[in-house]
């Protein structure tokens, strides 16, 4: 996995955490229809978030609670272990420099 893929899935994780984040605070307007975010693999192998927002005929929210806290636990988790990827790959660039210097 390279950088570019790295920041990548942390920017697509951020995406679905701030629809998540929408969802639930709309899930008590009537008539809500929530954002669906995917991440998907793009052409360049870099993940990203594709969003749909979902039609709601019905007089009530469709937000489903369980699920957006579920995405917000995941996406936390994707983006802290990107992070730490990075602050690695950091690190080792930086050792690198240093011997060669």
């Amino acid at each position: 996995m390279t950088i570019r893929a790295n920041i990548s899935s942390i920017y697509a994780n951020q995406d679905l955490l701030n629809n998540s984040a929408h969802n639930i605070a709309n899930s008590t307007t009537k008539g809500f229809g929530r954002i669906e975010t995917n991440i998907v693999e793009s052409n360049l192998n870099n993940p990203e978030a594709i969003n749909t927002k979902t039609r709601n005929d019905s007089e009530y929210s469709n937000t489903d609670l369980t699920k957006e806290i579920t995405n917000q636990i995941l996406s936390y988790t994707a983006i802290s272990a990107n992070a730490v990827v990075l602050r690695t790959q950091n690190e080792v660039n930086g050792t690198l420099l240093d011997i060669y210097a």
